[in-house]
């Protein structure tokens, strides 16, 4: 197997490169007069170039700058604590002053003691700077010739750019990442695309983001539109065309009708119109046009505006953007894999002849390496109808023939509401469909009792009013403090209808309600159709309290033993503070790992620890404890806490582990467990899906269907850190582009589970998804947790439909306290009301 990994050998050039000394350097940049004091990194790297330009005999070889406080170079600089910079163009002022101070030499023989195994006794060296230090000088050369910050690591490149609508378009991206593995220092390499503002005209990124059909209603937007371009817009780079030699400058704010924007001058009152004819000698062919506003005062016509090109759109992409960009991005593994070797060999990466690289003598090997790993055999799927467990192919299995493992209560109270016209949601149309999901779900051993339930078209504007009503018609004719279920029609791209839905069937009424898209029926055919319904249907037995399938794995004794809990936390998108992290926790209640409770929070935005883990593992064991009691099981309390934590980055682990650690063993204590002896056992495992490691077949043999390596690839070492138990495990089969394996670390194992258990427990655990005949990318009782912190606007009425990463400021002050005491948890959190 390929992975995307490449190293630098021993040779003489890199072991000269490791007796180097590099000094650290404190920078300090201020600016000077009536100069705006507010620096971004991308200014700051402007100020150094400028500096370095003007001294270059003070540096020495070119040195390495982060872009914030710290600067790298070969020499100490002798005698000097400040040097002034001008950045203007027409004087000789100074903008600003950039002080130095010593901070440490770096010895990058440091770089070995990354690269050998430690003593466990031994205290790890927290000091990373070497390896910042190696990664400045692999990621700087590309980064500044393709337009990005020089500490990125990824850049993207405008070759091969597809428009995706919206103002916006598809780049090709690449990252890199240097890591340290047993007797060697690797480079993560990988391709990925990202969204950027379609570099050129301002006008043509606004008319499309907007949807307009001619550019001229930009004169006349109404108020929605123009608030929604603001956001759009705001801190994006343009450049501008009568001052083609100006740096470009982030949009500070639109200004309807901008040039006919009055300002006075010489005792006068001037239009931005009269003002460009006038001073640039330039016509505003659409004065009525919106446009923007630079700085504090200067206001520009859009049409003398261009967006500068490499501008990565962070935000949230619109449903139908998404969709293509996702279509637009997928690659299967051979194209990706020849991507990336054209790429290196290509010289995009620069590792040749970057002066950084060359400079510090360290070479590249520009292979990708190969690995060697294994697959795990799959478990056993059980279904009700079988006596022995089926195994399919990795990954993937059939539930044709096979019936649910358990079922609830005969389905009987349950209703139909359409939140679509009756002209696009046909009754008929509607009926048949139900009627035929009403077979799937008997084939699968529901009994459905009422197979033509009330339809019902309500009020899209009012959705909790129309469920109020369907609600209280169920109680009362079939009796029951709630319904078993209510099934919703959506119109398309209906997420505030959707939101407004499960608020209350989620933590107001405590009622499953299950979502469909409209037509989405018509939409397949055949088996096609049936496959749908069956997903459907997989997903209904689940919320109503059922058990598709159980899995039987070598681990399953562990299991049955254990308490398997995933954890994960949520965050806000990027810049937005007015809006609380969520944290979410599922825990296994039964034996087969099947049955499940979960409890949610909110928290601090981009608070990393789970504020209250204490108390949902308090709670957790509680429902644990309660489930084996009644049910007549032996044992109150599990031996074994097996928890797997999502969203936790490699400079976390140590706090993560002290403090979530910490948390659990006072929970265990609370239960009564005040003598270590006598509580479980904790497996502590954080797993990764954010990164870039990469596994491509080196033989087609090898290959599953996708062109993928198949479900069940296991890596353990080679490209493991030499001092963390971590492993790479691909656990599904693939279906579109590239297989993102999980990438796992234990950081405590005090059941002292062999590797091989601990690799199967999380392979099989990946089985066990309610909603899917596959395996998943990770255990599912931490995607689960995932998919909890996803569902704020579920569980908490301030969460409008406009509260995303895409329009909120974040300018809005933060109240936890208010946050909390409207937050409810789910009256249906012992079932899979997440799914």
């Amino acid at each position: 197997m390929l992975a995307r990994w490449r190293y630098s050998p021993t040779s003489s050039r890199s072991r000269r490169y490791l007796r180097l000394r590099t000094i650290s350097t404190r920078v300090i940049i201020k600016p000077l007069g009536d100069n705006p004091g507010v620096q971004t990194k991308g200014r700051n790297y402007q100020i150094i170039a400028r500096l370095q330009q003007d001294n270059a005999a003070l540096f020495g070889p070119r040195p390495l700058y982060d872009g914030g406080s710290l600067l790298y170079s070969l020499q100490h600089l002798q005698g000097t604590n400040t040097i002034d910079v001008c950045m203007r163009r027409r004087s000789n002022q100074p903008t600003h002053q950039v002080s130095f101070r010593r901070v440490a030499t770096i010895d990058l023989r440091l770089l070995r003691s990354l690269l050998a195994r430690r003593n466990p006794n031994e205290r790890p060296d927290p000091n990373a700077m070497p390896l910042n230090l190696l990664q400045l000088m692999v990621c700087q050369a590309p980064n500044l010739r393709y337009g990005f910050l020089a500490h990125a690591r990824r850049f993207a490149v405008q070759r091969g750019a597809q428009d995706i609508g919206a103002g916006l378009s598809m780049w090709r991206a690449f990252f890199q990442s240097v890591r340290p593995a047993l007797g060697r220092m690797l480079i993560n390499v990988d391709r990925s695309s990202v969204p950027v503002y379609t570099p050129g005209p301002l006008i043509d990124v606004m008319v499309p983001f907007l949807g307009l059909r001619d550019q001229r209603e930009l004169a006349n937007l109404p108020r929605d539109k123009f608030a929604k371009l603001r956001v759009f817009l705001k801190g994006v780079l343009v450049r501008v065309r009568h001052r083609p030699e100006a740096r470009a400058k982030p949009i500070a704010d639109l200004v309807p009708q901008a040039g006919l924007e009055e300002f006075d001058k010489d005792g006068e009152r001037w239009t931005v119109q009269r003002h460009f004819q006038s001073r640039w000698n330039r016509t505003v062919q659409h004065p009525e046009y919106v446009g923007v506003r630079i700085g504090q005062t200067s206001i520009v016509p859009a049409e003398f505006c261009i967006v500068e090109p490499a501008q990565v759109y962070k935000r949230r992409l619109p449903a139908d953007v998404q969709r293509k960009f996702i279509e637009l991005a997928a690659q299967d593994p051979r194209r990706r894999r020849r991507d990336i070797e054209e790429a290196i060999s290509g010289g995009l990466f620069n590792y040749t002849n970057s002066d950084y690289i060359q400079d510090a003598g360290m070479t590249v090997n520009q292979n990708l390496l190969s690995v060697t790993g294994q697959v795990i055999p799959p478990p056993g799927i059980v279904y009700r109808n079988r006596t022995e467990p089926m195994t399919g192919r990795p990954g993937a299995w059939n539930l044709l023939n096979n019936r649910f493992f358990s079922v609830s209560a005969p389905l009987n109270s349950w209703a139909v509401v359409v939140f679509e016209s009756e002209h696009r949601a046909n009754r008929n149309r509607v009926n048949t469909f139900v009627h035929e999901l009403g077979g799937n779900l008997t084939r699968l051993g529901l009994v459905v009792q009422n197979r033509a339930p009330h339809v019902e078209y309500g009020n899209p504007h009012n959705p909790a009013q129309t469920l109020e009503n369907v609600g209280r018609a169920l109680v009362g004719q079939y009796g029951g403090n709630r319904p078993q279920l209510i099934l919703v029609v959506l119109p398309a791209n209906a997420a505030a209808i959707k939101q407004a839905v499960k608020l209350w069937g989620d933590t107001v009424r405590m009622t499953p309600t299950q979502c469909v898209r409209c037509g989405k029926w018509d939409a397949v055919s055949g088996n096609k159709a049936d496959q749908y319904r069956n997903n459907l249907a997989l997903k209904i037995n689940a919320r109503l309290g059922g058990v598709n399938s159980i899995i039987r794995s070598p681990v399953s004794p562990i299991l049955e033993r254990s308490m398997v809990v995933g954890a994960d936390v949520g965050h806000p998108g990027p810049g937005v503070s007015s809006i609380p992290s969520m944290t979410g926790l599922v825990a296994s209640v039964s034996p087969d790992v099947s049955e499940f409770t979960s409890f949610a929070q909110v928290q601090r935005p981009r608070v990393e620890i789970i504020q209250d883990l204490e108390q949902m593992i308090y709670l957790s064991l509680g429902d644990y404890a309660g489930y084996r009691e009644a049910g007549g099981l032996q044992g109150r309390f599990p031996e074994h806490l097996i928890f797997f934590r999502d969203g936790v980055s490699e400079g976390e682990f140590a706090t993560v582990a002290r403090e979530e650690i910490a948390m659990i063993r006072r929970a265990f204590v609370r239960h009564g467990m005040t003598d270590p002896r006598s509580q479980p056992k904790l497996l502590f495992v954080v797993v990764g899906k954010r990164h870039h490691v990469r596994f491509f077949p080196k033989r087609p043999e090898d290959a599953d269907n996708s062109k993928n390596c198949p479900a069940g690839f296991l890596v353990h070492d080679q490209i493991t850190n030499p001092n963390l138990h971590d492993f790479y495990l691909q656990s599904h089969a693939g279906i579109l582009g590239t297989s993102r394996p999980g990438h796992y670390i234990v950081l405590s194992n005090e059941a002292d589970f062999s590797k091989n258990e601990i690799y199967q427990m999380a392979y099989h655990l990946c089985h066990i998804y309610a909603s899917a005949t596959r395996s998943v990318s990770i255990p599912a009782p931490v995607y689960y947790a995932d998919k909890i912190c996803q569902r704020l606007s579920s569980h908490c009425s301030l969460m409008s439909a406009s509260d995303t990463s895409s329009v909120n400021s974040g300018d809005t002050p933060f109240d936890l306290d208010e946050w909390k005491n409207n937050f409810k948890q789910s009256g249906l959190n012992k079932r899979k009301y997440f799914l």
